[in-house]
């Protein structure tokens, strides 16, 4: 298996991240808009795995998928930003409920 990182993506979507967790979680009461703002943005962060001459390849973070005009890049990306939102989705709600009993 082999680890891309796309340094300046990873940076910029990891701060976009924290600063719009935060500022989601204290601008807007409804719980659910922050855990799915929270969640896009994580999407975007967190690692894809892609086929590449013969291995495995990690790459971190997903958004760099987007950053290829190539619409097979395109189709790995939104299918990862979609298994990814979905667990983040899982885990915040469980992280919420948890906290909040």
């Amino acid at each position: 298996m082999r680890l891309e990182l796309n340094s300046e993506l990873l940076l910029f979507f990891s701060t976009l991240f924290v600063l719009t967790s935060w500022a989601l979680a204290k601008l807007i009461h409804s719980k659910k808009v922050v855990i799915a703002g929270s969640s896009f943005l994580g999407a975007l962060v967190m690692p894809a795995f892609a086929p590449g001459h013969g291995e495995i390849v990690a790459l971190l973070p997903n958004a760099a998928l987007f950053a290829i005009p190539n619409a097979f890049t395109w189709g790995l990306g939104l299918f990862f930003l979609v298994v990814n939102f979905i667990c983040l989705i899982i885990l915040l709600s469980w992280v919420s409920r948890k906290i909040q009993q």
